[in-house]
């Protein structure tokens, strides 16, 4: 076979495959190259867009990424095994990349890698919705939101408080505590996925004349 078409054969199959990586806002992530340290790799390109406008290369015994404004000071390219790590995550990173690889024992291997840009789970707030002193205790009602969308909402509070009557939903928590409970911590936590946040509001002393929860 002739060695220029097995070269389109191998980088056509190679390509066939995709590989889903993501990474935080702010933060680093690094995309695999699929290969190997041992390869000793004589060229490195990463590219991005159908035109595969280069943003990190090593050819020639040189290594440069600051080819595109864009990516300046955030490219760390490892020559040994192609892997390319992006600092300082930005939404507009969320893109496919292209790698080839070229090295002087292997044929050339050609990857493409989906980096998808998430945002860490921001704090729920909590609000008091009311409070009414009634004969042995106190009603309260508390309001839970997210800026976050898809997330799961659920309370949590200090098990020495044992309210006699709770009621709590996704987002309102009603409840009754007689006048002899204190120290009172009411938290709402944000779940999603493996991620979690919380915000809590916490009671001091709870008696007859003052009410002091914030």
């Amino acid at each position: 076979m002739d060695r220029r078409l097995q070269i389109l054969l191998v980088l056509f199959f190679k390509e066939v495959a995709c590989l889903e990586v993501s990474g935080y806002l702010g933060k680093s992530v690094t995309l695999p190259s699929g290969g190997n340290s041992s390869w000793n790799p004589t060229t490195i390109k990463w590219s991005i867009f159908t035109n595969n406008t280069w943003i990190g290369t090593y050819i020639g015994g040189k290594t440069v990424t600051n080819r595109l404004d864009e990516y300046t000071g955030r490219l760390s390219l490892n020559i040994s095994s192609g892997d390319l790590t992006i600092h300082n995550l930005k939404s507009s990173d969320a893109m496919e990349y292209t790698v080839d690889i070229k090295t002087s024992e292997k044929d050339p291997i050609v990857n493409k890698i989906k980096l998808t840009v998430k945002q860490h789970l921001q704090e729920p707030t909590v609000k008091k919705l009311y409070h009414a002193h009634v004969e042995g205790g106190c009603w309260m009602a508390f309001n839970c939101t997210s800026a976050d969308q898809h997330v799961t909402l659920t309370w949590r509070y200090n098990k020495s408080l044992n309210p006699s009557h709770m009621y709590p939903n996704d987002r309102i928590m009603l409840l009754f505590l007689n006048q002899e409970q204190t120290d009172a911590k009411f938290t709402c936590v944000s779940n999603e996925n493996k991620e979690s946040v919380s915000s809590q509001l916490t009671r001091i002393h709870l008696g007859k004349v003052t009410f002091d929860l914030n």
